[in-house]
């Protein structure tokens, strides 16, 4: 699973050619994708046993997607 957020713009033909490229040419190789443009709610919070990151949104977020691993 890949997951993108990013804190600015981006064309969406611009993101899919960056997902559908292979890796051995600096894209990430998915053959399925799928966009949920947040737009200005558009927020991440990630962490792992040894890495946090986040993303701030530029308004109140009602709705979430939550991603886990067991």
């Amino acid at each position: 699973v890949i997951i993108a957020v990013s804190g600015l713009a981006i064309p969406i033909q611009d993101l899919a050619q960056l997902f559908l490229k292979p890796e051995k040419q600096g894209g990430l190789g998915c053959l399925n994708a799928m966009n949920l443009d947040g737009g200005s709610s558009t927020q991440m919070y990630l962490k792992t046993d040894d890495y946090i990151n986040s993303v701030a949104s530029f308004i109140k977020v009602p709705v979430g997607l939550g991603v886990f691993k067991k």
